[in-house]
């Protein structure tokens, strides 16, 4: 079973916070080559804890270019306004066009004070 890849974010609050990332697997030859993502869903929410009920916000999870492996969150304006901690946990979950669910990444969000509203 594998376990997440670690990557802390960064979000100013009421900004829209954009994330691109791009995923690789090693093959059997030692190499690397893009995760095929064609068909996949992605959930990704912000909680204070991981076993907190309560959901502060959630990223919109798309794939630009599911072939290469590239999956973008994007945490809405007015979803950031609301994160009212300055720190926070949040995951990735994809699940495949077979239906298999894996958490590729988690961490932590640190929320810096918006002044402007």
């Amino acid at each position: 079973m594998a376990t997440p890849g670690t990557f802390n974010l960064e979000v100013y609050q009421g900004d829209t916070a954009e994330f691109t990332l791009s995923f690789t697997r090693k093959t059997d030859d030692g190499s690397s080559e893009p995760v095929d993502f064609t068909g996949a869903t992605g959930l990704s929410q912000i909680r204070r804890a991981p076993r907190d009920p309560s959901k502060l916000a959630e990223f919109d999870v798309t794939f630009p270019d599911p072939v290469n492996g590239q999956v973008k969150m994007v945490l809405p304006a007015n979803q950031s306004g609301l994160l009212g901690v300055q720190t926070g946990v949040y995951d990735l979950q994809i699940t495949d066009v077979d239906g298999r669910v894996r958490t590729w990444l988690a961490g932590t969000v640190t929320v810096t004070p918006g002044v402007s509203r």
